[in-house]
Formats: structure tokens, C-alpha cells, sequence
């Protein structure tokens, strides 16, 4: 069996592309496979990425999509094969810079910790085309209302202590996470591994809640080191206000697919982790203003819940058959 097979769906990214091979083929941990899926790009990305591979030394396989058929789709159609043939899958995403040893460093903490369903390194603001000292993401974040933020995005960084290689977090971004094989084959239902209904947003977050209801642990590893340069961000604090500010800037399409998935998500997951109240407030203030500024964006959102109300109860049914965590013990992650 093979150790990692790194998979990458890309879709018009061909401005990065040049420097995440640089960053893939100066990798010191050689034991992979790069398997990509090409979404039926509209740039040049998939010319550039045909042109990368033909100069790459590890492995690789390359799938062309005439349309986009979205992030969850297009990974799941990788993970079909790639989960029975290695011990761990890297999903990449195109806007990344990978620093020199960052497969490295996760392959040994993952083979050093076999209880970590998944794990991340540090990933840093990279300001194309320059790098910087702010944090994109240490992993996600939840909290008793079950918003979910990327833990310390937007900070300086400010090494935690020399002696701390990993921290654990609820679970990681799906910007660039490392999943053990076999802790994925355990959430998977009917051969998804992110719910393809969610399509875009909210995938990653869904998926950290199943691999913690089934007993995995998550990790950041502080010392493995890349540069995401993200299209959209988070608000700069955690109020409710910067929240709304936030959403403005995000297009119709984003907020429809956010909230509904959020909705999905829910309806899916809880089993009275976190705040019951905490929770129905804050659903309400975001409905409200959603009502008030995206009226079409919050209509639609709700057709798509009730149009899948009856496959989410299904894969409610097998999430909650499948849990061995109970609620109160997930409570440490809700604060």
C-alpha cells in the first residue's frame, strides 16, 4: 500500500500553478502519488498543469472535467480509488505554497500518532505573490452557537512555545488537511466522503463533526509550514457585526450555498453538543439579517433544506448510528 497519494482539484487557478509544482517538486518526503482532477477550467490552468507533469518525478494521474463539477464532487471521485491504495490522502488546494519539508513533517507526526483522523500544519497568509507572518488557519474552530472560524485567522504569528510540535483542534481546514486512510472509510456514506450535496462551503466542517463523532482526533502541527493565498476570509473579530460585514462582501451564490449548508450541516450533526439557545439565537439574528439584505439568497437557501430534508435525515440516521462520542463529551469542543 502506498503512504500518501496528494490529490489537487483545480479550477482556474493559473496564476498559481507554476509555484505550487515548484513547492510539490522540492518536497523532501518522495513517497507520494499526485493525483489531479482538472474542473473543466476556463484559463489556461489545465495546459499549465499537463505541462508541470510532464517534468514531475513522482507518480501522477491527471483527470480532465469538460464543466466544474465542484470541490466535494470532484475530490470524492479521487477518494473512490485513492483510500483503498495508500494510508493517507493530502488534499491540496491550488492556491498553495508548500514549504520544503511540510509532507515530511505530517506523514511522522501522522505515523506517530495512529488516534489522529486527520491533521494540518500551519497554514500562513501568502499575499501573492508574497509570503507573510499572518495566520490563515490553525484548524477550525467551533463554538457554542456552532459558528465555525479558522482557529487564530487573521493573527500574528507568535510561536506558542518551542517545545509544542502539534495542537489539537475540533478539525482542520479543507484548504490542506491530511486524512488517514482509515479513519475516512468510516464516515463514508454512499461513497461520499464530503457531502456532495453541500456542492461548495461547509464540506470540511461537516466532515471534521463525523470523524469527531466516531472517535478521531484532530491536530494542527505548528512546524509544517504552508502559504494560502485564500480567495474569501473570514472577519477579522468574532462579533456579530464583522460577521454581517463579512457576509455583504460575499456574492449571492456564496451566501446561499453558506447558509444553506450551514442549515444541512445542522440538521445532519447535532445531538445537543454545544448551545441549544446559543445556537437558536444566533440562527435568528442570521436569518434576520439575511432577510433584511439577501432576501432571494435566504428564500432559496430554505428551498434547498426542505427539497433535501428527506436524504439529510437518511445520512442523519447513519451519522448518529456510527457515533461512539457522546454529545457532553464533544462539549469541550463547542465553548
Amino acid at each position: 500500500m502506498k503512504p500518501m497519494i496528494v490529490q489537487l482539484v483545480a479550477w482556474n487557478g493559473e496564476k498559481y500553478i507554476s509555484h505550487l509544482f515548484e513547492s510539490l517538486r522540492a518536497q523532501r518526503f518522495h513517497d507520494f502519488e499526485l493525483w489531479v482532477l482538472e474542473n473543466g477550467s476556463s484559463d489556461n490552468t489545465s495546459a499549465l498543469i499537463k505541462k508541470e507533469l510532464g517534468n514531475f518525478k513522482q507518480p501522477s494521474r491527471f483527470i480532465q472535467k469538460e464543466k466544474n463539477i465542484g470541490f466535494a464532487p470532484g475530490h470524492n471521485e479521487l477518494f473512490r480509488e485513492s483510500l483503498d491504495l495508500c494510508e493517507y490522502v493530502v488534499l491540496l488546494n491550488q492556491d498553495m505554497q508548500l514549504t520544503p519539508d511540510f509532507l515530511e513533517k505530517l506523514y511522522y507526526f501522522a505515523e506517530s500518532y495512529p488516534d489522529a483522523g486527520s491533521m494540518s500544519g500551519r497554514l500562513m497568509k501568502w499575499s501573492f505573490p508574497d509570503r507573510t507572518n499572518i495566520i490563515d488557519s490553525l484548524g477550525l474552530k467551533a463554538f457554542k452557537n456552532h459558528r465555525v472560524i479558522d482557529q487564530n485567522g487573521g493573527e500574528d504569528w507568535r510561536n506558542i512555545d518551542d517545545d509544542v510540535e502539534a495542537i489539537e483542534v475540533f478539525g482542520v481546514s479543507g484548504a490542506l488537511p491530511l486524512y488517514r486512510s482509515q479513519a475516512i472509510r468510516e464516515v463514508i456514506y454512499n461513497g461520499e466522503v464530503f457531502d456532495e450535496d453541500f456542492f461548495s462551503y461547509k464540506e470540511d466542517v461537516d466532515l471534521a463533526w463525523r470523524l469527531r463523532e466516531v472517535g478521531w482526533y484532530s491536530f494542527s502541527v505548528l512546524d509544517a509550514v504552508a502559504y494560502h493565498d485564500r480567495s474569501a476570509s473570514g472577519p477579522a473579530d468574532l462579533k456579530d457585526i464583522s460577521a454581517a460585514k463579512n457576509r455583504k462582501f460575499k456574492s449571492e451564490l456564496s451566501k446561499f450555498y453558506s447558509y444553506r449548508n450551514h442549515i444541512l450541516m445542522l440538521i445532519k450533526n447535532y445531538a445537543g453538543e454545544g448551545g441549544f439557545f446559543a445556537t437558536l439565537w444566533y440562527e435568528l439574528k442570521k436569518a434576520g439579517y439575511l432577510i433584511i439584505v439577501a432576501p432571494r439568497a435566504f428564500a432559496k437557501s430554505w428551498v434547498g433544506v426542505l427539497r433535501l430534508l428527506p436524504v439529510i435525515i437518511k445520512k442523519r440516521g447513519y451519522i448518529q448510528k456510527k457515533r461512539v462520542v457522546l454529545a457532553e463529551e464533544l462539549d469541550m469542543w463547542f465553548e
